[in-house]
């Protein structure tokens, strides 16, 4: 769902962009036939294996050959800001980044009066909004297909090369290279990757869309039953005024609609981009969908299963956590339901087994504070080992 903000403006969106947006998803923009695009792929940032990272792709639009110089620092820059906002920057070691350059035959994007010849049809005004910046979404998803599996493209951004403000959303980010652009981007992967709900009074949109994720906006004004009542303090009132930031509780105005919707702080990036955070509430739903997408550990030795030892021998199990540095994460080692070790590993020898079989059993889980309720328990990994003597 796209943002289309007035920079003088924290708060000031377009009427119609929403609409817009939904539309965009089927969208084929007006873009020149011909040869096979000619796509160089580069895994800017690895921080571990594919299969266990959430995978950010940076593509290209409105770049000639020779300024993929530009496109490589341009990219940099942008995954280096969406790395400095929380809590992407407490979990960039769970990402990695690819970049996918794709060279145009002119740069920029098309207006109205000056149209541009770009391998994904970056636009301006598109459905008649000025800063609504759209592509063709069936090219992208093409040059996607033929060169990245789809189990390594968690969060797709398309940069135009472009200085005009402007972005959009749907099935990819855009956003121009325009230094406020990059807001937009971060807004939209809070709805393409964080199932989180617009929080912004858009009256014309009011009533049009039913079916909210629900993490971030409620209809619910009963304590128990608003889905971050985990955030809210019980001296809080319900719904809170929003005459000044009072912290998470239950703020009238959200999903477009000015009255029966509620949000659960009086602003956030979801409500309007120039926000310093996402909030409490939003934030911990981000964390919850990284660890939706990727385990807290990377791998352990020996492979979960069943464990001989002979009699003098010695056997070493050991985890390998996902991000290392990260001082949050607590491994736990019982054998038998005894807790034998807090370590990264365990040693466990033939004169510990007093009993023809036991159970090692391994917990790694995050303990962050920027969540409270794991319902699903994403945020822990449990492995198991049946050991018995030979």
């Amino acid at each position: 769902m796209p943002i289309i903000l007035s920079v003088a403006k924290k708060m000031a969106w377009t009427t119609g962009a929403m609409l817009a947006v939904t539309m965009a998803f089927s969208l084929t923009a007006i873009t020149p036939s011909g040869a096979a695009v000619t796509a160089k792929i580069k895994q800017i940032v690895k921080n571990g294996p594919a299969k266990n990272r959430v995978d950010l792709v940076i593509l290209g639009d409105g770049y000639r050959a020779k300024e993929m110089g530009k496109f490589r620092k341009d990219s940099k820059a942008f995954a280096d800001y969406i790395f400095k906002q929380s809590p992407f920057s407490e979990y960039k070691r769970h990402f990695n980044v690819l970049r996918i350059e794709t060279p145009s035959k002119q740069s920029g994007a098309s207006r109205p009066s000056k149209p541009r010849k770009t391998v994904y049809g970056a636009y301006f005004w598109c459905f008649e909004i000025e800063r609504l910046l759209c592509i063709d979404n069936d090219k992208v998803t093409k040059v996607l297909d033929q060169n990245v599996s789809y189990n390594r493209r968690d969060m797709v951004i398309v940069l135009v090369n472009d200085e005009k403000y402007g972005g959009s959303g749907g099935p990819y980010a855009v956003a121009s290279t325009n230094e406020f652009s990059r807001e937009i981007a971060v807004h939209e992967f809070g709805h393409s990757f964080g199932h989180l709900d617009d929080e912004y009074v858009e009256e014309f949109n009011c009533g049009r869309y039913t079916d909210p994720w629900g993490f971030n906006v409620t209809q619910e004004t009963k304590r128990s039953k608003i889905p971050w009542t985990h955030w809210i303090p019980k001296k809080t009132q319900l719904p809170t005024p929003d005459d000044k930031d009072r912290g998470p509780g239950l703020y009238e105005g959200a999903f477009f609609c000015a009255e029966d919707w509620y949000r659960p702080t009086l602003d956030s990036k979801m409500n309007g981009l120039l926000a310093p955070s996402f909030g409490p509430v939003n934030t911990e739903q981000l964390v919850r969908r990284i660890y939706e997408t990727i385990r807290p550990s990377d791998k352990v030795k020996p492979k979960e299963g069943k464990v001989s030892l002979a009699k003098g021998e010695t056997k070493i199990f050991k985890v390998q956590i996902a991000d290392k540095k990260l001082g949050t994460v607590q491994t736990v080692w019982r054998l038998n339901g005894k807790l034998v070790s807090t370590d990264r590993k365990h040693s466990v020898s033939y004169s510990d087994l007093n009993m023809r079989n036991k159970r090692l059993v391994l917990s790694v889980k995050d303990k962050t504070p920027l969540v409270i309720l794991d319902e699903n328990g994403v945020l822990n990994d449990v492995f198991e080992w049946k050991l018995t003597d030979r």
